[in-house]
């Protein structure tokens, strides 16, 4: 990553040092907004090879378990000036029949729903009996747009739809209609991006809200 200078700092509050770092997902798009994400390793890469490499175990997700500390990530591009270096939470779906993880997800698995943590608080639930507030929705929806730039986007009328939307794509797109600020909606958003699919969002009516997620649904903008 010719971006890095070396000299990139980075503030880590685990409980222990990590002793190596792997690149596992990288989004270049350069002088656009780029994106590297890396596991943070108790061990070396070699051992930790080593371990992925051997008969002990089926699948990777207990020798994560053992070895991953958390997440950093390396941003750089559009409106960044030089690289922006930060840590960020992950977690590992406890379901031994999911086996997925997840980078910064919350408390809860989105792939399964399955509490990521035992400690988590009522109100850190995801609340699926009725709708958030404005304020809460915009947020998680902000958040989102920073995480996945260029997948995510409001059509707020036919001609951004013209515009934004490769017709080819359409019809084999998934949709969704779901009530204004209601949290499944969000995690439906949430699952289409981290799969690595393209995500619409446009009025359905006054009350409604319509997701429409597919492969290379949005043009580049």
């Amino acid at each position: 990553m010719r971006h890095l200078t070396g000299q990139e700092t980075v503030e880590f509050g685990g409980y222990q040092r990590p002793e190596a770092m792997m690149v596992y997902e990288l989004r270049y798009d350069y002088p656009r907004h780029s994106l590297a994400r890396g596991l943070l390793l108790s061990v070396s890469v070699d051992a930790f090879e080593r371990a992925c490499a051997s008969d002990e175990h089926r699948t990777m997700a207990p020798i994560l378990k053992k070895y991953l500390l958390g997440g950093v990530r390396i941003e750089f591009g559009r409106s960044i000036t030089g690289v922006k270096v930060s840590t960020e939470q992950i977690d590992l779906c406890p379901n031994p029949k999911c086996e997925k993880w997840l980078v910064a997800g919350g408390n809860f698995c989105t792939h399964c729903g399955t509490p990521l943590r035992c400690d988590s608080s009522p109100r850190d639930e995801p609340r699926r009996g009725g709708p958030m507030t404005k304020e809460e929705f915009q947020a998680s929806f902000h958040r989102f747009e920073s995480d996945y730039p260029g997948r995510l986007m409001i059509m707020r009328g036919s001609a951004d739809v013209e515009r934004h939307v490769n017709v080819n794509t359409v019809c084999d797109s998934e949709s969704r209609t779901f009530a204004n600020y209601d949290p499944e909606m969000l995690e439906f958003i949430r699952s289409r991006l981290l799969s690595g699919k393209h995500v619409a969002v446009s009025a359905a009516g006054k009350d409604h809200v319509m997701i429409l997620a597919g492969r290379d649904l949005l043009r580049r903008r």
